[in-house]
């Protein structure tokens, strides 16, 4: 059996009392007439004026297809993470929405956090590295990486 997921959203359904414009029409439950096409009582429940809904029961759920067309799907939200890692491997992450950013804050903390000027080695990038760089001999280091918000 394959199964295949559809997005979709929920929407409810209303009929608007059309005596007084405020209230909702609600299905009055056990008072339908039985015809070939039954009409469902319904009731406001601000002004109480009765009506029959042909083969409709109001309120009611139901669900709308979502486009899944590319056009209509936002691109994943990119964020750029400032990782900064202690001797003893302690992890702190800091979050910032353009790569200046973190990478400024990185080049920051290596500068604020080094010993001397001479032990900052900023060392190659790659994948999703944009910064990297070790600032004591006792392994302290900073990194930036970029990475995407799913499902925002």
């Amino acid at each position: 059996m394959n199964e295949k997921r559809i997005p979709v959203k929920v929407v409810k359904v209303v009929w608007p009392c059309e005596a007084c414009g405020k209230g909702e029409m609600e299905y009055v439950k056990g008072n339908s007439h039985l015809t070939i096409t039954p009409f469902r009582e319904h009731k406001c429940n601000v002004c109480g004026h009765t009506d029959d809904a042909r083969n409709k029961i109001y309120p009611r759920i139901e669900y709308e297809r979502v486009d899944e067309s590319p056009a209509f799907q936002k691109p994943p939200k990119k964020l750029y993470l400032s990782i900064f890692t202690d001797r003893y491997n302690d992890v702190y992450v800091r979050v910032f929405d353009t790569p200046e950013k973190a990478i400024s804050y990185a080049k920051k903390l290596a500068k604020d956090y080094a010993m001397r000027p001479e032990d900052i080695q900023e060392t190659m990038c790659c994948g999703r590295w944009l910064y990297n760089c070790v600032f004591s001999p006792e392994g302290y280091s900073v990194r930036v990486e970029e990475s995407e918000l799913v499902n925002e």
